[in-house]
C-alpha cells in the first residue's frame, strides 16, 4: 500500500491499515511529489486521483485500474477473472 502524504500522518495511516486487517504487503508514506515519477511508471494515464486501485500481473504490467473512489465489487470481479474463478 502506498499512502500519499505527510510522513507527520504515519502513525495514523498505521492504525488505519491495522484497524482494516488481512493487508497484504507493506505500508510507504511518501509525498506526493515522491510517488509521481513511479506511479507514472506503472499508471501512464494517472491523474493523480487517489485512492487509485491496480492489478498488476506476475511481471509487474499493468492489467487493471481504478482511479478515484475504488468499487469494489468491479475489483473483485476482475481478479476473479485474472485468477479464473469467475
Amino acid at each position: 500500500m502506498l499512502a500519499l502524504d505527510e510522513p507527520s500522518a504515519e502513525p495514523e495511516l498505521r492504525r488505519l491499515v491495522a484497524r482494516a486487517g488481512a493487508l497484504v504487503g507493506k505500508l510507504r508514506v511518501v509525498l506526493p511529489a515522491q510517488a509521481l515519477p513511479v506511479m507514472l511508471r506503472i499508471d501512464p494515464a494517472w491523474d493523480g486521483s487517489v485512492p487509485a486501485s491496480y492489478l498488476l500481473d506476475a511481471h509487474g504490467a499493468l492489467v487493471f485500474a481504478q482511479r478515484g473512489l475504488s468499487i469494489v465489487p468491479e475489483l473483485m470481479q476482475e481478479i476473479d477473472h485474472l485468477l479464473g474463478t469467475e
